[in-house]
């Protein structure tokens, strides 16, 4: 015994458990090394895609057409199951904007539908840089083709305007979605689409009721402008479809 009222093998056993009891302190910075080992991961892991993005260099014109075997190589890499590779092919395309063109027009003339999406879905990303890609593939055989292009389209305006030569084209479409879209598309120009008044017009006796709506809506975006057009919306009132008159 000693003065406290315990013997001195209690003191020893005290002693022990309390080294072996962490403090309040020492919890905290066990907690804060754990966060510490995740914080690096996941500050380098957008450094390496970026990284490899740039060790990436994105093939020419002239690559794909000197080594065809570079397209499904590309094409691999896009719709690989590895993240790390499909991030960095995404990335290098992303960043690559007009350059990447003459690779995402083999992916959309390839027969991989998978890959056709995954290749609006860049596009989308990259934004008007694509508008001439996307204006050459609505004449594209494949109507999804033309569908995904001209709906992508629509979102791009107004820096769609030089595109309405292919969208007046596009309103003949022989899919009516296609046509339907193309209203749209130059609907979505406003007062900028006054150009198309004409061929918006003929629109208006489409076949399709969905495609003769689109083409009324977009013809009063346009204003003053569709002036020319008074006497054939007029007519439109008369369609026996309720949502175009």
């Amino acid at each position: 015994m000693n003065g406290t009222g315990h013997s001195f093998q209690e003191n020893i056993q005290f002693s022990r458990e309390y080294r072996c009891t962490p403090t309040l302190g020492q919890m905290l910075g066990q907690f804060l090394f754990v966060i510490g080992l995740f914080l690096p991961g996941g500050c380098t892991s957008s450094r390496h895609a970026s990284a490899a993005s740039r060790e990436l260099p994105l093939p020419t014109e002239s690559d794909l057409s000197r080594n065809p075997a570079l397209t499904p190589d590309w094409g691999n890499r896009v719709m690989a199951k590895d993240p790390k590779v499909r991030v960095a092919a995404e990335a290098a395309l992303v960043q690559g904007a007009g350059r990447s063109q003459p690779l995402l027009r083999r992916f959309l003339n390839s027969r991989n539908e998978d890959l056709h999406v995954e290749t609006f879905e860049i596009i989308r990303r990259i934004g008007p840089a694509t508008i001439p890609l996307l204006a050459d593939m609505l004449r594209h055989d494949r109507a999804s083709i033309r569908r995904s292009a001209v709906d992508a389209l629509i979102d791009l305006a107004p820096e769609t305007k030089g595109t309405q030569p292919a969208l007046r084209r596009a309103l003949r479409d022989a899919d009516s979605f296609v046509a339907r879209d193309a209203a749209r598309a130059l609907g979505a120009l406003g007062k900028k689409a006054a150009p198309s008044v004409s061929a918006l017009v003929k629109a208006l006796s489409h076949e399709e009721p969905h495609v003769r709506l689109y083409a009324a809506e977009a013809l009063a975006s346009i204003g003053p402008g569709a002036g020319a057009a008074t006497k054939d919306l007029a007519r439109a009132v008369g369609d026996p479809v309720p949502g175009v008159r």
